[in-house]
């Protein structure tokens, strides 16, 4: 059992299998490599990215598919091959994703970066912040996120239970040469 410490949550207590790596590090944070995702169990509705080895770093994260169950980023042959091999899977149904959120002091005003999605395999403990090459995007960096979440709420989702799933939500594109 691993013990460090939060700025956010205090004193939290994980498993080594719990530990989310991170190999490159996230834009900004290279050399910040350890993961974990802490559930604050509260009216919270963000689940924390916080890094094991840096108290003041957390990022609250959401599930891509609390966003919208269209959401879909298009990769290259070359780049979903990348991203089986350094995520440890042989197909992306076994990855989850997430969204950063950036919450300002007027909630209404929160958004989430589907531009930049957190790619994470919980199986394996190994992470990638993957960066969507301009001719596959369709997404912001700082989509709105506000009307999502009330309206995920209002639809009956309570913080805790299982989202919708999707098995088609990485896309291999192919371009004409």
């Amino acid at each position: 059992m691993l013990t460090f410490h939060s700025a956010r949550f205090g004193t939290l207590k994980c498993e080594q299998k719990e530990i989310i790596s991170f190999p490159r590090g996230l834009p900004g944070f290279d050399a910040v490599t350890a993961f974990v995702i802490v559930d604050p169990h509260s009216a919270d509705l963000f689940l924390w990215l916080q890094s094991i080895k840096y108290p003041e770093l957390a990022f609250p994260i959401v599930e891509t598919s609390w966003f919208s169950l269209d959401y879909q980023i298009g990769v290259s042959p070359e780049q979903g091959e990348v991203i089986k091999r350094d995520l440890m899977v042989e197909d992306f149904t076994k990855l989850t994703q997430y969204g950063v959120v950036t919450v300002p002091a007027d909630k209404t005003k929160m958004t989430i970066n589907l531009r930049a999605p957190l790619l994470i395999n919980t199986r394996e403990g190994v992470g990638m912040h993957f960066i969507i090459s301009e001719e596959n995007v369709s997404y912001g960096i700082r989509e709105p996120l506000y009307l999502g979440l009330k309206g995920a709420l209002m639809g009956g989702f309570r913080k805790g239970e299982n989202l919708p799933q999707r098995n088609d939500s990485i896309v291999v594109v192919h371009t004409s040469d």
